[in-house]
């Protein structure tokens, strides 16, 4: 499982932009760094999880946050498409991942991170129901 991990780290590495997201074609997919962010903290070393929780917690203000929208609780797409959420399955994709990474690691997150996943879950399932 670590050689796998390791191998999903190098990709995503090659992929990796300046910002610290991964990006495809100049393109950011939020649920691929939803999945960038748990091959980090699966992998386990401290440099890795550090740098999962800051990427965790630039991923979770892209989450859709006016009420007033249908698409509250949702994430977009791509970076560049916030905050117009046009995919419901988006929500699904990554609340697996959050919940994943809840359950594993919620010891390394630290009670304001943890707090705000825990947040963004609730947010998500209230706009999957």
């Amino acid at each position: 499982m670590s050689e796998l991990i390791q191998k999903c780290l190098l990709a995503a590495r090659k992929e990796q932009s300046d910002s610290g997201f991964i990006a495809k074609a100049e393109k950011i997919a939020v649920y691929d760094n939803f999945l960038f962010c748990l091959a980090l903290f699966r992998s386990k070393t401290q440099e890795h999880v550090l740098e999962a929780k800051q990427l965790l917690t630039r991923l979770l203000y892209f989450q859709q946050s006016f009420k007033e929208v249908p698409s509250y609780g949702n994430f977009p797409l791509f970076i560049s498409d916030f905050p117009h959420c046009s995919d419901h399955l988006q929500a699904v994709r990554c609340l697996v991942v959050m919940t994943y990474i809840s359950r594993e690691f919620s010891s390394v997150l630290g009670a304001e991170l943890k707090e705000r996943l825990e947040r963004a879950m609730e947010n998500t399932k209230s706009f999957i129901k």
